[in-house]
């Protein structure tokens, strides 16, 4: 099998499209391994590629709390436009829902 590269010679703002190829082509690699009879080479692989996902989760943990803490500090600093904001959505929401059910309604008479 193909070996990838060490995870960490990274860089952290990888795009998520190239993350994607090289999982696409370790579970290619993985089962290859696996119709040839070489579950050693396979088990590695795996492996190798939980330690991915891993580290694509941390890495979107990461990003996450970094956003959370953005908005908190949006909303804090301010407050009244965040509830006008949020309002506005809520009525936005209500609005579109209540368009479709109206026209849902107008469809069964």
């Amino acid at each position: 099998m193909a070996t990838k590269s060490a995870t960490h010679d990274r860089p952290r703002g990888e795009s998520v499209r190239e993350r994607h190829r090289d999982v696409d082509r370790w579970i290619s690699a993985i089962r290859e391994d696996v119709t040839a009879g070489k579950t050693a080479a396979a088990e590695d692989a795996l492996d190798q590629l939980s330690e991915e996902f891993e580290e694509i989760i941390e890495e979107l943990h990461e990003q996450l709390d970094g956003s959370l803490d953005e908005g908190r500090d949006m909303i804090r600093s301010r407050p009244f436009f965040s509830v006008g904001a949020a309002l506005g959505a809520g009525v936005l929401a209500g609005m579109v829902v209540g368009v479709l059910l109206g026209t849902n309604k107008k469809n069964r008479d």
